[in-house]
């Protein structure tokens, strides 16, 4: 998924959302149902220019562990300065970032609604991806709004290949607006949808991307 976000005309970061995980092993690299890719496609993601990498997503697990692993592995030590998002290496790690341009931050944070049906996320890993939790959302966004100006949540959730907005990925947007949210974009229906804007329970406006546009690549 494609999606570029400003915050301000200070802040201008390019966001992409990674679906699948990476793998070391070029002979392990799959497709449907549990896909495996190889990391030059993390290389090629930097070399488009984006700045900030979602890995939140239904097909995050389809390598359990070893898939999270390689693919936080090859961030921290490739790219160090991209912001990668949803997986973690470390379960003391933040599910949230916040960057910072002169005077201005924008926290960001992603969350998976669901995970392969092929796979499960065992209660001692589940650090590794953030995954839909209204508790820790509350908390997310409860201590983002102390140390940021906007806060901005990449959500991956929705009906595939469905142009209506379902209620239950509605009910979440609804939840995010009640907790302080700025700007939601969402990704997995695989096509291009609405946005707009909500009003919060505050007064304020909360900006929302109901689904982005696949990038793909059959090289």
């Amino acid at each position: 998924t494609l999606m570029r976000s400003s915050a301000a005309s200070d802040v201008y970061k390019r966001q992409v959302n990674q679906e699948t995980p990476f793998i070391k092993e070029h002979d392990k690299a799959a497709g449907y149902p549990d896909f495996a890719t190889p990391t030059e496609v993390g290389d090629a993601l930097v070399k488009a220019g984006f700045d900030i990498v979602t890995q939140a997503t239904e097909h995050a697990f389809d390598r359990e562990s070893d898939g999270i692993t390689d693919s936080v592995e090859f961030w921290k030590k490739s790219y160090p300065k991209i912001v990668d998002l949803g997986i973690h290496g470390e379960a003391d790690e933040a599910r949230y970032q916040v960057i910072k341009k002169k005077n201005f931050k924008v926290a960001v944070m992603n969350y998976s609604s669901m995970v392969s049906e092929n796979h499960s996320i065992p209660e001692e890993e589940s650090y590794m991806v953030d995954t839909y939790s209204e508790k820790n959302i509350k908390e997310d966004l409860a201590k983002a709004e102390k140390e940021a100006d906007v806060s901005i949540v990449y959500l991956h959730g929705g009906k595939s290949d469905a142009e209506d907005t379902d209620e239950k990925l509605q009910e979440k947007i609804d939840f995010l607006a009640e907790q302080g949210a700025d700007v939601v974009i969402c990704s997995h229906p695989h096509i291009l949808k609405k946005y707009g804007k909500l009003t919060r329970p505050d007064g304020k406006e909360m900006l929302v991307y109901y689904s982005c546009l696949l990038y793909t690549s059959d090289a």
